[in-house]
C-alpha cells in the first residue's frame, strides 16, 4: 500500500463504497441495493453519535472500535476571530474535547479524523456548556481485551 493510499480519505456514503462493500462482505450478509446500504450506514452512525453524546464513556462496538469524546490534557489557547486576544473557555478550563475513534485492531488503518459532522460538534459543545463531562476508558477497555 502506498503512502497516498494510506492517507486517502473515504466516505462511506459514496457510490463507489457500496461496490467495495460488496467485494468485502459474504453474499449472505449483503444489504441489497445502494439506497438500502446508504440508509443503513446513515442510521448506524447517527445511532453511534447519539449514544456517544449521551454516554459519559463513549460507545464501544466489538470488532469495530471505540467512539468517545476525548478531553485534551493540555490547555489550549487560541486567538479569537479578527481580534488579537485569547479566547478562553470557562466550561472546560481552556481544554478542548475532540470526538475520537480508535479501531478494534491495531492493524486497522481506518480512523475518523475530521469526519465528525458540524451538527455533532455543536451538540457536543451544547452538552459541555450544560455541564456534561466525558470520560475515556481506553486503557481499561484495552486491558479487558475489548479493543
Amino acid at each position: 500500500m502506498t503512502e497516498e493510499e494510506l492517507y486517502k480519505s473515504h466516505s462511506l456514503t459514496k457510490k463507489t463504497e457500496y461496490t467495495l462493500y460488496r467485494k468485502a462482505i459474504k453474499p449472505e450478509h449483503f444489504i441489497i441495493g445502494r439506497d438500502a446500504y446508504f440508509k443503513f450506514v446513515k442510521e448506524f452512525f447517527d445511532t453511534i453519535s447519539e449514544q456517544a453524546l449521551e454516554k459519559d464513556g463513549g460507545v464501544i462496538i466489538r470488532r469495530l472500535g471505540y467512539f468517545f469524546n476525548w478531553l485534551c490534557p493540555r490547555k489550549l489557547a487560541w486567538v479569537g476571530n479578527k481580534k488579537e486576544k485569547e479566547v478562553y473557555s470557562s466550561y472546560t478550563d481552556n481544554r478542548q474535547y475532540f470526538p475520537t475513534f480508535i479501531p478494534h485492531s491495531s492493524r486497522c488503518e481506518w480512523t475518523m479524523d475530521k469526519s465528525f459532522s458540524t451538527v455533532y460538534k455543536l451538540e457536543l459543545m451544547r452538552k459541555i456548556k450544560a455541564g456534561k463531562r466525558y470520560k475515556t476508558y481506553y486503557t481499561s477497555l484495552r486491558k479487558a481485551k475489548w479493543i
